[in-house]
């Protein structure tokens, strides 16, 4: 249709001028089609491209969740160790205060034993020293 050069039932001038507009609509008409097929190449393309993203937003998101539950699980374990320690440091605190409380009266009746063995160490002394004292009279006697 583009060598068309006269359409014959038009007057003569509009038939001349009808004969340039023809193939000027027959070319932008191939044109259109080329750019048809290209647009659908192009929607094809995009579609791949777009399950493709599906599947890697999927499984990013996959991921995401995986790593969030990781991490509310670390924190879960955190938290249960913080309270464990924290027990752990009370009794032990418990324990250091029961400790010294415990050396304290030990200490306290070690004294006490101390002051009385002293006393009673005294006290052997002395009577010691008063039968040694005593002993040459005793050892005359004997005699």
């Amino acid at each position: 249709m583009q060598e068309l050069a006269t359409c014959h039932w038009f007057c003569q001038l509009c038939d001349t001028k009808l004969g340039k507009i023809i193939p000027t609509i027959v070319r932008l008409s191939d044109r259109v089609t080329e750019v048809d097929k290209k647009v659908s190449s192009v929607e094809k393309e995009i579609s791949v491209c777009c399950d493709k993203v599906e599947k890697v937003t999927e499984n990013v998101n996959k991921r995401v969740s995986d790593a969030d539950s990781h991490v509310v699980k670390i924190e879960r374990d955190i938290n249960v160790m913080t309270g464990h320690i924290t027990k752990m440091k009370e009794d032990m605190t418990i324990t250091a205060k029961d400790f010294t409380e415990k050396f304290t009266q030990l200490e306290v009746r070690l004294q006490k034993y101390t002051s009385e063995m002293d006393k009673q160490i005294e006290k052997l002394k002395a009577q010691e020293d008063k039968e040694f004292r005593e002993m040459p009279s005793r050892c005359q006697l004997a005699y």
